[in-house]
């Protein structure tokens, strides 16, 4: 079975470069900042959010981890600080719950 793959590219109000590719019934979204750094990686499945989504701050840094499973938050969330690095808060979710 053969899975066609579209892709496209767009470029938001900021100037920020979004690529969206499109496999079946995935979608997969990553942006980079103006500048070139990589903004955040997103993963949808019939158009809810699914599996390891990663942002980054405009420096490069760490900005957020997050997990989803059929739209619902799964598993540990991190956030980061901007300048420093460090963690903000982390939070563990189980079918859409904070636990």
């Amino acid at each position: 079975m053969q899975n066609d793959c579209e892709i496209t590219y767009s470029i938001d109000e900021y100037g920020n470069k979004i690529e969206t590719k499109i496999i079946g019934n995935k979608e997969y979204v990553t942006a980079w900042y103006k500048g070139g750094n990589k903004m955040f990686k997103q993963e949808f499945k019939d158009g809810k959010e699914e599996g390891k989504w990663f942002g980054w701050y405009g420096n490069g840094n760490d900005w957020y981890k997050e997990e989803y499973k059929d739209g619902k938050r799964e598993g540990i969330w991190i956030t980061w600080d901007k300048r420093s690095g460090k963690i903000v808060y982390v939070e563990e979710y189980k079918d859409g719950k904070l636990i």
